[in-house]
Order: structure tokens, then C-alpha cells, then sequence
């Protein structure tokens, strides 16, 4: 996985922190994952770096896991926010075509009446 794009929401790269060659070559996700996330600062993301270089496969397993599981949550929040905005926009048509038709019905009933 090239990992050059890669960039955190402040900006930075691979190159701005010094992360284990056994991170970038054998967990490249976690790398991709921890520079993206927005629930860390890049303080969090360097201390992330320097603690994986004790870490076991299993502990940098979990850590994936977290992150995705972060990553989806927030996916599914920006979705369930547009949904949402969808929702009330549908209402909001229901809404003023109903007012206009409720006007219609008035403006007839007027000129019928009258």
C-alpha cells in the first residue's frame, strides 16, 4: 500500500512522523487509518507510533479493528445526517404543497361564491 498520499486532517504525511518500518510494511492499514482518523491529534497519532513498536500482532490487530470500527461510525453518521436532512426537505414539499393547495382551494371557493 503506498502510503504517500495519505494525509491527516491537519495536513501531515508519512514523513512528519516517525513511524516503525514494521508498521509501514506490515500493518500499512493501521498506518493509513491512524493519519486519517479525526478522533486523534497528531500528539495521539505520534504516541500511537511509538507505542506500536512494543505492541504485539494481537494488540495491533485490536487496534485496526478500533479504527474501522471508528471510521464506520462516522460514515454512518454523515449518512444518517443526510438521510435525515433528505427526510425533512420531503416534508418540507409535502408541506408547501399542501399550503398551495389549500390556497388554491380558497381562491376558488372566493370566486365561486362570490
Amino acid at each position: 500500500m503506498d502510503l504517500t498520499h495519505v494525509k491527516t486532517p491537519t495536513g501531515k504525511t508519512v514523513a512528519d512522523f516517525d513511524i516503525p518500518i514494521k508498521l509501514k510494511e506490515g500493518y500499512p492499514k493501521i498506518v493509513q487509518l491512524i493519519l486519517e482518523t479525526t478522533a486523534m491529534n497528531d500528539a495521539e497519532r505520534k504516541y500511537w507510533f511509538k507505542l506500536s513498536r512494543v505492541m504485539k500482532d494481537a494488540q495491533l490487530s485490536k487496534l485496526k479493528d478500533i479504527l474501522e470500527q471508528d471510521l464506520l461510525l462516522k460514515e454512518s453518521s454523515r449518512s444518517d445526517m443526510h438521510s435525515d436532512r433528505s427526510n425533512r426537505e420531503q416534508w418540507v414539499i409535502i408541506l408547501l404543497a399542501t399550503a398551495l393547495v389549500a390556497a388554491l382551494m380558497m381562491l376558488f371557493y372566493c370566486n365561486f361564491y362570490m
